[in-house]
């Protein structure tokens, strides 16, 4: 077929092909001439040529791997819809993704799926197993938040399972060692932000106020941190499941210069690097007050820095100041324990749930 033209314009036939989407080119492509292509050396024409049936070698064996991929997805989906097993069947096929009719499997799935947990949620509210119920209730509504009328069973349930579910934390003021400002209380303050902006269902954050009022009243206030029987202790009076407790134990920063010569057309300059780099080391803990356990622990150092270049001296820009790189630091470090502390906290609800007991105090 290609046997008449140069091996550089059956090349770049080739390469269009698997790399372009058929169709009309854009305006703005103009096409080469096959007098242009002629004109090539015949080594150009034997390197471009290799080159595309590299690159369609690639592409067809990714391809191939991609298909086989979600052809063993959808047909797992559509063995496992046939089974009645649908939250499975749903997964599969939104891997398969637009793989045959996957899609049109896939919302035949999630419709059984709905249909499955509603009259499973029905029947398990009319035995009054609230438990049972939400962990179903809670499926269709991640699947089709407004199928039927479970918006409002969902409400109703969760209502009921509040009092018995709800996971109260407090969060106090950690203690600062690093010398800089109130980097305890600020840190505390982000935590508890973390922990809010999750928004973790059944999970209650003791306000400040509160906890304030309640550490004058009993003569906690400014008397520092003690051992696990004051925690647990002030834990019962806080009225709550866990205390979290911490220590912001050091926190520097330097800033250095640095120079290298850099070749600008003929002349060899010289470029000076400024860096400003801050550390800060923490550790943080999470107290059971039932057992004065410690069920959550992370000590971590973090790192936050900021660099600028300049050919002169001392004629630099604004680099990040030494509270600013401490406080980035310090963010890090505690959004590290948040992440740690909130996956805690959603695998205890997630506990209660299964088996159904009562987790609040």
């Amino acid at each position: 077929m290609f046997s008449h033209l140069p091996k550089r314009q059956i090349a770049v036939i080739l390469v269009l092909a698997l790399l372009v989407p058929v169709g009309p080119l854009p305006s703005n492509v103009s096409v080469v001439k096959a007098e242009q292509l002629s004109a090539s050396s015949d080594n150009d024409g034997n390197a471009l040529l290799v080159t595309g049936i590299i690159i369609g070698a690639i592409i067809w064996a990714a391809s191939a791997i991609s298909n086989r991929n979600k052809a063993k997805h959808y047909e797992a989906g559509k063995a496992l819809l046939e089974q009645g097993h649908y939250d499975a069947a749903i997964e599969e096929l939104k891997a398969a993704g637009k793989y045959k009719n996957a899609r049109e499997l896939l919302v035949e799935a999630k419709d059984r799926a709905c249909a499955y947990h509603y009259a499973e949620a029905t029947q398990a509210l009319a035995e009054q197993n609230y438990f049972s119920a939400y962990r179903h209730l809670q499926k269709i509504m991640a699947l089709n938040p407004a199928y039927r009328d479970v918006p409002d069973l969902f409400s109703r349930t969760k209502t009921w399972l509040k009092p018995f579910l709800t996971v109260r934390v407090a969060v106090l003021d950690f203690n600062n060692n690093a010398g800089y400002y109130n980097l305890g209380r600020q840190a505390s303050t982000i935590l508890v932000n973390h922990i809010v902006n999750a928004q973790l269902e059944f999970v209650e954050v003791i306000e400040r106020v509160e906890l304030e009022k309640v550490l004058r009243e009993q003569q906690f206030w400014g008397s520092g941190y003690y051992g696990t029987k004051n925690f647990q202790e002030l834990g019962r009076m806080l009225g709550v499941n866990y205390l979290v407790i911490g220590d912001i134990l050091s926190a520097n920063c330097n800033t250095n210069t640095s120079y290298t010569q850099v070749t600008d057309g003929d002349k060899i300059r010289v470029r000076y690097r400024l860096e400003r780099e801050a550390w800060l080391n923490a550790a943080f803990r999470v107290i059971d007050v039932k057992t004065g356990a410690v069920v959550v622990s992370e000590s971590t150092v973090e790192r936050a820095s900021d660099v600028e270049y300049s050919y002169w001296r001392w004629v630099f820009g604004m680099l990040d100041s030494e509270t600013k790189l401490i406080d980035e630091a310090l963010r890090r470090a505690v959004r590290k324990f948040g992440n740690k502390l909130t996956n805690f906290l959603e695998q205890t609800i997630s506990e209660g749930l299964v088996g159904g007991y009562q987790v609040a105090v």
